[in-house]
Order: structure tokens, then sequence, then C-alpha cells
């Protein structure tokens, strides 16, 4: 059984930088010993930002691979606490909720918000807070009352809050971002003239992947390894834009949305919305 936190546990895990910092500093507040025993709890490898993150489940998972596949985000903060403790209390007292308190002794535990993210969009930056929850998990009115308590700690600041469920089209994107990003993952390099050569052997539209890849290899003269990673290093860099709803790995179809022709493609740019 794992030991209930203590109000000491509490600062001395702000102490240690848990829940602070941007960017590489930052520690998620939640910490893989202490993540929930149910749910599926991975570690990912940050692009946007290289750090790993701590993830949750699978909806987190989906998520955060949609997100750190969007060029307008340029920090993600997962299991991000909502402080000052005193203020979530009195929040969720002049909302009439009883605040979570565990154990006995009923100790107050520090809420957290699945993700904050940063995004900068045209010189500005802004911020989004977002709960990402299953259907199932949202089910009963205490369900319910800790994601008011969560609301209403973000707009004392001014930062929009969402709850996102992914949906059966999320984790298709998802599953495609996976897939783009396996080359990167495995930080294989592509020099920028291979790229560039190789987009002239792409055309807009749907097209079967086996005959893209074959295409590639043919005209550069390398293996249908090598050019996959190429064609995926092609999306990933935004010199290529498809239509990442098709399953691409089932149906071995890609559309080819665009074809960038021009350095520093603004690409993937869709938002994480609810």
């Amino acid at each position: 059984m794992k030991k209930l936190p203590t109000i000491e546990d509490h600062k001395k895990k702000l102490k240690k930088g848990y829940g602070i910092g941007v960017g590489q500093h930052y520690k998620p507040w939640i910490r893989q010993s202490e993540a929930p025993t149910q749910g599926v709890v991975s570690i990912a490898s940050g692009l946007t930002v290289e750090r790993d993150y701590l993830l949750l489940s699978n909806h987190e998972n989906n998520f955060f691979h949609i997100a750190d596949f969007n060029d307008a985000v340029i920090d993600i903060r997962e299991q991000f606490p909502l402080f000052p403790l005193e203020l979530a209390m009195r929040v969720a007292e002049e909302l009439g909720i009883d605040y979570p308190v565990v154990g006995k002794d009923k100790i107050p535990i520090i809420l957290t918000t699945d993700f904050l993210l940063t995004y900068q969009a045209s010189g500005s930056l802004y911020y989004k807070a977002f709960s990402v929850k299953p259907e199932n998990k949202l089910v009963t009115q205490r369900d319910f009352e800790k994601q008011e308590i969560e609301r209403a700690m973000w707009e004392i600041i001014s930062v929009p809050w969402k709850i996102y469920i992914d949906t059966e089209k999320d984790c298709i994107i998802a599953n495609n971002i996976k897939w783009i990003l396996q080359p990167a993952k495995n930080e294989i390099h592509v020099a920028s003239k291979v790229l560039d050569d190789a987009k002239n052997y792409i055309e807009s539209g749907k097209s079967e992947l086996a005959s893209i890849i074959s295409r590639i290899a043919k005209k550069l003269s390398i293996s249908e390894i090598k050019a996959e990673n190429v064609f995926k290093t092609l999306i990933y860099k935004k010199h290529i834009d498809v239509n990442l709803s098709i399953n691409i790995q089932k149906y071995g179809i890609v559309d080819v949305i665009n074809i960038n022709h021009f350095e520093n493609s603004e690409g993937y740019r869709d938002e994480v919305s609810a």
C-alpha cells in the first residue's frame, strides 16, 4: 500500500522543484512512483522540448503526441499542480464543494491539471490548460465537482481550460504521428538535400504508401527502409502536409494535401481542441 502524502511531503516536493519550471527544467508534480496503479502509464520523449514526459493513460499519450506535433506549441507541462493549496481549498468552499482529502487525518491532496500548453503565435505567448479524461472517468457528481474546482482555478488567472476526450479520429491522428516520428525518435538524420530531392517524386492527392516508398527508393538509389525514413521525415519536418485522419498503416494510403517547396513551412498548426 502506498504511503499517504502529508503536508510536509508536499513542501518537500516543492523544494525539490516538482511542479515548477519551464521547458527542460520542468518536473511534473506526480512522479512515476506515485502514478495510479490503474491505467496505462508510459514515458514519452518530447521533440518540442527534449525531455521525458510522464503520461498516465493512453488518452494522455494520444493528446501529448498531437500537441508535440503542433508547431504553435512551444512548451508542454504535464501533471501541473494547482497552487496555492489554500486558494484551491477556498475556491472549493465558495463553490460549495468538499475539497479532496485522503486518510483519516483528511490531508488535502494537490489537484493537478493533466496538461498546460504554451503557444506562440504572431509573436505572442498564450496558455491553455487541458483535463484529459476518458468518458467513463466523468460519470459521478464527484467527478464533475473536481473538474469544477480545476476550471475555477484557471479562470482566476484567465487561462482557458477545457476537458479533452479523445475521439476515434484523435486516436488515428496520434498513431499516425507516432509512426511518422519513428526516425526522429531513433535519431535517424536525413540530409536536407535528400529531403529536397525526394519531394520531387511525390504527388499531391491519394497514393499507395508502398508506391511512394518504392518511387523514392528507386529515384534516390536507396533501400526501401531508408526511403520510408525519408518519407516520414518529410512529414515530420513539414516539407509535405498529409491528411493525418486516414489510418496510414492500416490502409496503406497517404493523402498528400500540400508539398511545401519553400523553407520554414508553417506546417501543422491545428490546435488541440476538446
